[in-house]
């Protein structure tokens, strides 16, 4: 009954004092608002009121429903801006609200804002009130253009609110798609929670072209700063924000974190963001990014940002980069003035990088407006490097590259010396390119050419090369076409020696055919000594793991002319390459007349350590058989045999015609030793890792006459002594004799006795060898009673130890040195005196195998001190008689050898003008004694008879 007679009074007082009423409203809701409020009516049943807000169009109505319990039901249509006070948005909106009071304030109503429609519920509890707001469909756009913003992002969300004024607050939020300015994030939920100063927000949202990622915080919120720790996470990456700060009155904002491996500092104060990193770990930036972590190093960068005009530096360095196994070390990039004016981005830079112990920089400018422009220049490798790229749209030109540099560079014998061009054209669709160079490599013209394009998206390399090569007579010339595509495509052809010769390789699988190669031509070509003349065939196909190959040929020879000589070779052999081993086999057949001997080969050679390897060549009862051979710790071992009843057979294939049997055996024990008795005595070879030892016991000089194909040389003879030599220091040393010796075919103490055949005496070929004036139809013999040969090798110098040659009647010396080439520093021949006195000496220049004289000179060994007046005249006969002799010596001899038909006199300095040193009325003044040249293991025959005699007596 209270309730009705309190709802009368209310209408009654309403009734009586209308007018005030109204002004009471306006005033007090202006002040609430700070704006015009304007009531419009108010009518008493039912009890309503009717208002404006600012604006006409801003209306408001609230009619009272009941008055117990209190309700009021109240509705609003216009512009939000109305309420402006309590926020800063605007945008037409439509509510509805009931508005009950029993003891507490309870508010719920409708509203629609921005596309949205929400229910909202205000509600006073026991010590504090709560707002909740729950909506569906918020439109950003709507909300951006109704408060003339630049529609910047797009979306409709769903959002819940529940506030409580000292208490939780929490906000959910959720939308399928936010579009920013293009970009579009997906499936975003936000959920934030406030209690007190401290919140936690939770929150999974996708970005374009990458994974789910969630993002979780927590921290405090006091006094309008911000200050927490944030973690995010995706896929299987999560990176934690160690601190995150906010001054939400200035937005001043700095964070650290360590998640990347080392530290990364930003900051943003006034405009600019500053940032420095060190040592991040680029495996976990990539992997943060959602890369592949193809790569490992440390990062460190230091820069700012000036976030409205957008002006920027960076300074980067790296210690380290590893991708695909290649390492970049001391990495820099300094970009010092990045400056965003009118819409355009220009900069400079510098790079520089250290990539295979060698550093590269670049220097360039960067410009970006509509498109990008950018340029790129370099002094590495001794040339000029430039790259301009304009949008898509580049040129790149290499020119002058130093071939040399860039072997060295990559790590390989710098075979090659010259220039290389490179230009390049294109877009990131398709690339041109030109290649070309000109380089000596081993004193070899080389000129090359590629041309070619790449295309981007079909991965497609395509090109045509050729290549020249000037050798000794002739140029290699090749050329074809490559392409490739996942794998490598290659067809090439040369028909340079003579031969046709193709190559195709696709893949790693090849084939190669050559047809009549020209040993002759090639060995010309590489300046290669020429063993073998005739055309061959070489087939071969397979991989570089897997090779099998055929080498055939009819008619290979030791001649250029196969008519002139005795025997040719076919050769028909097939093979098979590993990386491990290398497999021959089939036949080889020598061909003499209208007799053929084929021998059997086959030999499989290890091809890494210790390079085991066995072999055999047979033909009937010969055999060539090497059971094992193997090189390990400096060390060749092997356990061989040869047995073959007669070498001359094997003519057509060895560089020499030997002839008679041949055995030999090699045996490993601490050694390899090799011997052999077929040469009548024993000759022994012990090869100890480096050093190779040779003893010769008692061997047949008549039977190596005939080994050498010289059986008429020697009646007999025996070779005693020993040789060493060392691999490694390339020293060696002889100590070899040959005694008892008779040498067909020439009398050389007769030559030397005899005056006429003195004049004959030609002693370049005495010095060459003892061999040369051999002749088969002469029945003259030499008793060679003893032939010393001790040489020694050392620093590429051949030193003449101890080379003699003593006959019944002479002694004949050879003193000097030579290059290891044969070059004669100096060498003289001398017929030497039993004192070791040379009586003729022949000086020799050029090689020892073309050797040329140099000059001859002679002394009078007789040692006279006083000649007396009656002898005087046999005196001078004596001296004519000696000068002259040598004179004509050396007269025929450069008749003989040198061509020319002019005398020489080499006595001057023991005789002027014949008779001038010979004065009847005076002494002679002779050599007081000789110059001893020569005191070795040989010794003159004289002093031989005269110890003879000696013993006897």
């Amino acid at each position: 009954m209270i309730k009705y007679i309190f709802g009368a009074i209310i209408i009654v007082f309403v009734f009586l004092f209308k007018p005030l009423t109204s002004d009471f409203i306006q005033d007090y809701a202006s002040a609430l608002l700070e704006q015009k409020v304007k009531v419009t009516s108010i009518r008493i049943i039912p009890l309503r009121a009717e208002a404006y807000i600012a604006d006409s169009n801003n209306t408001i109505s609230a009619t009272i429903v009941s008055i117990f319990p209190f309700k009021i039901r109240a509705y609003y249509s216009g512009n939000i801006e109305a309420f402006k006070t309590y926020h800063p948005l605007k945008g037409h909106g439509e509510a509805t609200a009931d508005i009950y009071f029993y003891e507490k304030l309870l508010v719920e109503g409708q509203a629609s804002l921005y596309g949205s429609n929400a229910k909202v519920t205000v509600k006073e509890l026991k010590d504090n009130w709560y707002v909740g707001v729950k909506a569906t469909s918020l439109n950003l756009k709507m909300l951006q253009e109704q408060n003339d913003k630049e529609v910047k992002a797009k979306a409709e969300l769903d959002f819940n609110l529940n506030f409580y004024t000292d208490a939780n607050t929490s906000i959910d939020i959720h939308t399928k798609t936010l579009d920013i300015s293009g970009t579009q994030i997906k499936d975003i939920d936000l959920n934030l929670k406030y209690e007190k100063d401290n919140f936690t927000i939770s929150s999974s949202f996708k970005p374009p072209n990458f994974y789910k990622t969630n993002l979780d915080a927590n921290g405090v919120f006091k006094d309008g700063n911000i200050s927490t720790s944030t973690n995010i996470a995706f896929k299987d990456v999560k990176l934690d924000i160690d601190e995150l700060k906010i001054d939400t009155k200035t937005f001043q904002t700095s964070l650290q974190t360590s998640s990347l491996g080392g530290h990364l500092n930003a900051t943003y104060k006034k405009d600019m963001l500053y940032y420095d990193a060190n040592s991040l770990h680029l495996s976990k930036v990539l992997k943060a990014t959602g890369q592949k972590p193809l790569a490992r190093g440390y990062l460190n960068f230091k820069g700012k940002i000036n976030t409205k005009t957008l002006d920027a530096n960076l300074l980067f360095n790296s210690p380290w980069i590893v991708a695909s196994k290649q390492r970049v070390q001391k990495i820099k990039l300094n970009i010092p003035n990045l400056k965003f004016e009118d819409k355009k981005l220009t900069s400079s830079y510098k790079l520089s990088a250290s990539y295979m112990k060698k550093l590269f920089s670049f220097r360039g400018n960067i410009y970006y407006k509509d498109k990008l422009k950018l340029n790129a220049k370099s002094n590495n490798f001794k040339g000029k490097t430039e790259l301009h790229l304009e949008d898509k749209e580049f040129v790149l030109s290499m020119k002058k590259l130093d071939l040399y540099d860039i072997q060295q560079f990559a790590s390989l014998e710098p075979i090659a010396r010259g220039l290389i061009d490179l230009d390049a054209k294109g877009n990131f669709d398709k690339i041109n390119f030109k290649l070309s160079t000109d380089a000596t490599i081993k004193e070899h013209n080389v000129s090359a050419q590629a041309d070619g394009s790449y295309t981007m998206k079909s991965k497609l390399l395509k090109s045509n090369f050729k290549a020249s090569a000037a050798l000794q007579k002739e140029s290699f010339k090749i050329s074809g076409k490559a392409s490739y595509k996942k794998h490598l495509k290659l067809n090439a052809h040369s028909s340079s020696f003579g031969s046709q010769t193709l190559l195709k390789l696709e893949f790693e699988h090849f084939t190669f055919y050559t047809h009549n190669m020209d040993l002759d031509r090639l060995a010309s070509a590489l300046k290669k000594p020429k063993v073998l003349f005739g055309l061959v065939d070489v087939e071969a196909e397979g991989n570089l793991e897997n090779i099998d190959f055929k080498i055939r040929s009819e008619k290979l020879s030791k001649d250029i002319k196969p008519e002139d000589i005795d025997g040719y070779i076919s050769v028909n052999l097939n093979g098979q390459y590993t990386p491990k081993q290398l497999t021959l086999k089939d036949t080889i057949v020598m061909h003499y007349n209208k007799e053929n001997v084929p021998l059997k080969f086959k030999a499989k050679i290890e091809l890494t350590p210790p390079y085991k390897s066995k072999g055999s060549l047979i033909y009937k009862q010969d055999k060539i058989v090497v059971n094992s051979l193997s090189y390990e710790n400096e060390q060749v071992k092997s356990d061989f045999l040869v047995d073959i009843n007669e070498l001359y057979l094997y003519r057509a294939i060895m560089a020499n015609n030997f002839r008679g049997p041949l055995k030999a055996k090699a045996q490993y024990t601490d050694a390899l030793n090799i011997t052999t008795n077929s040469l009548g005595g024993e000759l022994k070879a012990e090869l100890k890792k480096n050093n190779l030892n040779i003893n010769i016991k008692e061997v047949n000089a008549k039977k190596v006459a005939y080994l050498i194909d010289k059986d008429d040389l020697l009646e007999r003879g025996y070779l005693n002594g020993n040789a060493t030599y060392n691999i490694q220091t390339k020293t060696a040393k002889t100590d070899i004799t040959l005694t008892s010796a008779l040498l067909n075919g020439v009398n050389i103490d007769e030559k030397i006795s005899t005056l006429n055949d003195l004049m004959g005496l030609n002693v370049i070929n005495m010095s060459k060898s003892l061999l040369s004036n051999f002749s088969d139809t002469n029945n003259s013999q030499t008793d060679i009673q003893h032939l010393q040969f001790d040489v020694s090798l050392k620093d590429n110098k051949v030193n003449i130890d101890d080379v003699a040659l003593r006959t019944e009647k002479f002694l004949i010396v050879a003193l000097g040195n030579l290059q290891e080439n044969g070059d004669i520093n100096s060498l003289a021949i001398s017929i030497v005196d039993k004192n070791g006195c040379a009586i003729i000496t022949q000086a020799l220049s050029g090689n020892i195998k073309e050797p040329k004289t140099a000059q001859t000179t002679s002394t009078i060994v007789n040692i006279m001190q006083r000649v007396p007046g009656s002898i005087l005249d046999t005196g001078r006969k004596l001296i004519d008689f000696s000068t002259q002799t040598i004179d004509d010596v050396a007269s025929f001899g450069a008749q003989q050898i040198l061509g020319t038909d002019k005398n020489i006199s080499i006595t001057s300095d023991i005789v002027s003008g014949g008779f001038s040193l010979i004065n009847y009325t005076s002494n002679i003044i002779m050599p007081q004694g000789c110059s001893v040249i020569y005191n070795g293991k040989v010794k003159h025959p004289k002093n031989l008879k005269r110890i003879k005699d000696e013993k006897e007596f």
